[in-house]
């Protein structure tokens, strides 16, 4: 199983998103590239988004 980081999936949400400093109030296009591109981590978005605020 491969280990994923959560800064390397903010970061790779930065960089599809274009956004270069994300707000809090983005989580919900955080919760749907989570659903695209990592569908194994919705369960724990809010934690990952946590760690950036």
């Amino acid at each position: 199983m491969e280990t994923i980081h959560s800064d390397d999936v903010l970061m790779e949400f930065c960089d599809k998103t274009g956004l270069e400093d994300p707000h809090p109030n983005d989580f919900p296009a955080f919760l749907q590239f989570l659903q695209n591109e990592h569908p194994d981590l919705v369960e724990v978005a809010w934690l990952i988004w946590k760690q950036w605020f």
